[in-house]
């Protein structure tokens, strides 16, 4: 129930009120309630507490995006990416802001830096799959996909872009 999540972040909120855990809890969940101009005073408040936490950046990054404000989205998730650079979440939030924008150079960067940093993670190489994919880049797409089916060979939807991807790379004469 809505109204006893949100009596229970006031309550919090009201025992300390530069809690920045609390602030991003309530934040993130006003803005999926899309209560956006009260989200964003509660994540606001928690960027100027504690700007060098990613997090703030990324549920800010979050909150931007389901509104759509995604040059706002790509200021906070760089922000975040900034502060950990290294941060496969981060790294992933990044490219799905980037991909929305259609950035996708940016996008497929981000991707091919999460399968760096998690080489055993078949989502990473799905991912990677759909960004060659979406760039036409039908070949690197194919290997990328292979490689998440190899992982995990009960990957549905690697499986299912992959049978895509060969129907039209055969309409297209790749083999």
């Amino acid at each position: 129930d809505n109204t006893q999540a949100e009596t229970f972040f006031l309550r919090s909120l009201a025992a300390k009120q530069a809690h920045v855990p609390a602030l991003l809890a309530y934040g993130s969940f006003l803005s999926r309630l899309s209560r956006s101009a009260e989200a964003e005073s509660f994540l606001k408040k928690a960027v100027v507490l504690a700007p060098w936490q990613k997090d703030v950046h990324v549920h800010t990054a979050l909150h931007f995006g389901r509104q759509g404000r995604i040059s706002e989205a790509k200021t906070s998730v760089e922000r975040a990416l900034d502060l950990d650079p290294n941060d496969t979440k981060v790294i992933e939030q990044a490219a799905e802001i980037y991909r929305s924008n259609k950035d996708h150079a940016k996008a497929l960067s981000m991707y091919k830096r999460v399968t760096e940093l998690r080489p055993t993670d078949p989502s990473a190489f799905s991912n990677l799959g759909a960004m060659f994919h979406v760039g036409q880049d039908y070949l690197q797409a194919e290997k990328a996909y292979i490689r998440s089916l190899e992982l995990n060979p009960q990957n549905k939807l690697a499986e299912e872009n992959l049978k895509k991807l060969k129907l039209i790379m055969n309409q297209k004469n790749f083999f």
